[in-house]
């Protein structure tokens, strides 16, 4: 007799997809409403604030296929009554948040540097 395969979950990969879903959000937002930079500082900020969008994009998108892969784990009852939606929305959200204070520290603290009289930075800096 042969067997179907078991059932796939329709929310297996909803971290996964739900940090996709927060970078892509933050990309559109941050180019929509971009804040002026000084002429030298402009590709120099915007290369930099994607870098570091990306960088932060990977290490929630490790995070989220981790949590989403050991469902099977003994994580307790409170988080398996938690609507797979709310799970996403929370997620989508956290990396927005973080992708936006990351590039604003980014920001902030590049034009800071300028701003004292130094040149900006290219490359890894010890």
């Amino acid at each position: 007799m042969i067997t179907p395969p078991p059932a796939q979950r329709p929310t297996a990969y909803n971290r996964t997809a739900a940090t996709g879903l927060g970078l892509a959000l933050y990309l559109y937002t941050a180019r929509r409403f971009e804040a002026p930079a000084p002429a030298e500082l402009a590709v120099f900020i915007r290369a930099l604030c994607l870098l570091t969008a990306l960088e932060v994009s990977l290490v929630a998108g490790l995070a989220a296929l981790y949590f989403d892969t050991s469902e099977e784990r003994d994580w307790g009852e409170e988080r398996a009554r938690r609507p797979a939606l709310l799970t996403a929305a929370l997620w989508t959200g956290g990396v927005f948040a973080s992708n936006w204070l990351v590039s604003a520290f980014v920001r902030a603290g590049t034009e800071a540097y300028v701003a004292f009289g130094l040149p900006p930075l290219y490359g890894p800096v010890m």
